[in-house]
């Protein structure tokens, strides 16, 4: 995933560059407050720990959630109807196939604006010795566009802005609610960029991992 420094009238949150994020680290989630009804923005481990698991590693396998299935499975479902949060990102990062070995795509906006994925959050309190619970999150996916499809047979699920607060509103806690959301982006909402196989490797960081492969 990559997300460059963060501060608009969406997202009035100063946060520094980052162009390699991978599972088990910290991205930024955007979640309603269920006491004061107030969205918060807050850096939540990427990879999801329900609130009864005792293994953190579970978290690794956890860092994506299919949208057709995402209310009724156990790891999801309470946190689909209580904990659903917002996701910002400018761009993410698939491997595909290709005559010379697998070569990694950045996808992102056409527009080349920060786009918002669907994701749910949780915290755990049985994997830390503090006080404090985790809170760990995961993104929602479903099938991929004509664009996409290219590179992968799934995408993240995309929300638009007037969606915004649906999505977070625990009131709509019913998938049928919620159906209309969990679809594809237009097929011309992402653009693919082959670039350097330098981003399988979490340790490389910097712009110069976004730009096109010469």
């Amino acid at each position: 995933m990559f997300l460059p420094q963060l501060g608009s009238d969406v997202f009035p949150f100063k946060w520094p560059p980052q162009y390699n994020i991978a599972p088990t680290q910290d991205v930024l989630c955007v979640y309603q407050d269920a006491e004061t009804s107030l969205r918060l923005i807050e850096p939540y481990r990427w990879g999801l720990l329900p609130f009864w698991a005792k293994e953190m590693s579970m978290g690794a396998r956890m860092i994506n959630a299919r949208s057709e299935t995402v209310a009724e499975k156990p790891a999801f479902r309470a946190a689909f109807k209580r904990r659903r949060c917002l996701i910002p990102a400018s761009g993410y990062y698939e491997w595909a196939k290709t005559a010379n070995g697998k070569q990694p795509y950045l996808l992102h906006p056409a527009n080349e604006t920060v786009f918002v994925m669907a994701g749910l959050w949780e915290e755990n309190s049985k994997v830390t010795d503090t006080d404090s619970p985790l809170r760990t999150c995961t993104i929602l996916t479903t099938s991929a566009n004509s664009v996409t499809s290219r590179v992968h047979d799934r995408m993240p699920v995309c929300i638009a802005q007037d969606d915004f607060e649906k999505w977070l509103d625990p009131r709509y806690e019913d998938a049928a609610d919620l159906k209309g959301l969990l679809v594809p982006a237009a097929d011309d909402f992402f653009q693919l960029r082959a670039v350097d196989r330098a981003v399988g490797n979490v340790r490389n960081q910097g712009p110069e991992l976004i730009r096109g492969k010469g």
